[in-house]
């Protein structure tokens, strides 16, 4: 699969403000006015709590960190938002470039969906009737490995064996 090209902050002149208003429009384009399905369910994504205006689930998706109130805005996540809807809709089309697998945080029931080149990573979580958008991110090395590994001892939920 070919994935977009990334969205850089340098071709918006230096202007962050510009920048972010940019990408929170790829992510509405792409999550609330499109409605993306994956395995039958509807991709969601949270609004509240809102962050400067902005949907709590596009903060997620551009920003790292455990408390919510200091999470750090991450410049390759940024950049690489726009991968986001094509790596589900790739995942839905059983694409070869895209592993796919179920895994279990705490009581949490996660789908994951990872390049297989690119080291970028999707997660929704699993809810009865949908599946909530909760982020995606780049993989560091070791990261990477780890998810590898848990993809070879998992169920790919598009088989229907999980």
């Amino acid at each position: 699969m070919i994935l977009p090209e990334i969205i850089r902050a340098e071709d918006f002149g230096g202007c962050w403000d510009s920048y972010l208003d940019h990408l929170y429009g790829v992510f509405l384009d792409n999550f609330v006015h499109e409605h993306v399905h994956f395995l039958g369910l509807r991709v969601t994504c949270r609004r509240t709590p809102e962050h400067r205006g902005k949907h709590s689930g596009f903060w997620h998706m551009i920003s790292y960190g455990e408390v919510e109130d200091d999470r750090e805005i991450e410049p390759r996540r940024c950049e690489r938002l726009c991968w986001v809807k094509p790596l589900i809709e790739a995942a839905a089309a059983n694409d070869p470039d895209v592993l796919c697998w179920e895994n279990k945080r705490r009581t949490e029931k996660n789908i994951l969906i990872m390049h297989s080149t690119e080291n970028f990573v999707v997660i929704l979580g699993n809810r009865s009737d949908h599946l909530l958008l909760k982020t995606a991110y780049d993989l560091k090395p070791r990261r990477r490995e780890k998810m590898l590994q848990e993809y070879r001892n998992s169920n790919d939920p598009r088989a229907g064996n999980s």
